[in-house]
């Protein structure tokens, strides 16, 4: 399991991360609460849980020695957070949550990755909008979004992955050909192609299914 986490701070960078990962649970430091502009905007991007939680629990100190305890590491180079305040503070404050709230989960939690926007095209929240990427500027039109044409696949893992690739297109010309040529393998082998497409029919949300067991929430 990993951590993904960003260092923007800006409400509409916020917006774009947010409509990139779809969040279903939110938490934040009790003092944001009072911060309307940004309840106003998480509600009008989807309908994620948000939950406050205490002041202290995000404090940069507690955080840092609370990573150092539960990855058993002397500091945090290892993650690339050393001289990142903001990423420790909210990497610190879920774990506190998730070691009061969900003990079970903490065993699975043994990396801590930043979101690596150097290596995708950054498309802002209104941009996506616009261009109806993902969703439709009308409610009633969602078959004319860019994903809804593209999606093909046949488990919830496959369309994660396609909205994700059309939301964050690849920068780099090496992983962008590497995707081509893949994409190219399966087109020319149709028999290969239709072999798996059957295979993944069966398969359903593999993904998840895992994260339950893992998470002991199924027998």
């Amino acid at each position: 399991t990993e951590f993904l986490k960003s260092d923007q701070d800006p409400l509409e960078k916020i917006l774009t991360v947010f409509s990139q990962y779809d969040p279903v649970e939110v938490i934040i430091p009790t003092q944001l609460k009072k911060d309307e502009r940004l309840f106003m905007l998480l509600s009008d991007l989807n309908d994620a849980l948000i939950k406050t939680f205490e002041d202290l629990i995000f404090d940069y100190d507690e955080s840092y020695n609370l990573i150092k305890r539960h990855f058993k590491i002397s500091n945090l180079n290892s993650f690339g957070l050393e001289h990142s305040e903001m990423a420790v503070q909210a990497s610190g404050g879920l774990l506190a949550f998730l070691k009061e709230t969900q003990r079970d989960v903490l065993p699975n939690l043994f990396k801590i990755n930043f979101i690596q926007e150097e290596r995708v095209l950054h498309i802002d929240y209104i941009t996506q909008r616009n261009l109806e990427l993902v969703n439709s500027l009308w409610e009633k039109g969602k078959d004319t979004t860019l994903y809804s044409i593209f999606n093909q696949t046949h488990t919830p893992m496959g369309a994660r992955l396609l909205k994700k690739i059309i939301l964050q297109p690849l920068t780099d010309l090496n992983e962008i050909n590497q995707r081509i040529n893949i994409v190219q393998k399966f087109k020319d082998d149709i028999f290969l192609r239709e072999e798996l497409r059957e295979e993944l029919k069966v398969i359903g949300d593999l993904e998840r299914f895992i994260n339950r067991i893992n998470y002991s929430e199924i027998c």
